[in-house]
């Protein structure tokens, strides 16, 4: 089970289970989901997520068992540490995209010279 700080299109349900073919589940708990604005201004929904899993076989919760015992549920995980950096703006992933760029442009220019010297 790990915890982190995750951004949403949508406000999510504070539990969701995915059974597996192989008879195992995957459960998500969701907690402190807020709307806020980014750097940008654009709204956005961040809040805490905590993934576990119950084996094949095992004794399986149902959503609303995880629901009623949520701080149970929430606290048995390992909680990970969140990175403290911030998402980049739109500026820094746009200089990203414009040196991924010039390298590859670079390398195509490079392979046409290659071709054309045959």
């Amino acid at each position: 089970m790990y915890t982190e700080v995750v951004q949403y299109s949508s406000f999510p349900a504070s539990v969701t289970r995915l059974v597996r073919p192989d008879g195992s589940a995957e459960y998500r708990m969701v907690k402190d989901a807020v709307q806020e604005k980014d750097n940008d201004g654009n709204d956005v929904i961040h809040g805490k997520e905590v993934y576990f899993e119950v084996g094949p076989g095992a004794s399986q919760p149902t959503i609303e068992e995880v629901e009623s015992d949520f701080d149970t549920y929430w606290s048995s995980g390992i909680l990970w540490p969140v990175p403290d950096k911030p998402a980049p703006t739109t500026e820094e992933r746009l200089e990203q995209i414009e040196a991924d760029s010039v390298i590859a442009l670079e390398g195509i220019a490079e392979l046409y010279e290659m071709m054309m010297s045959k």
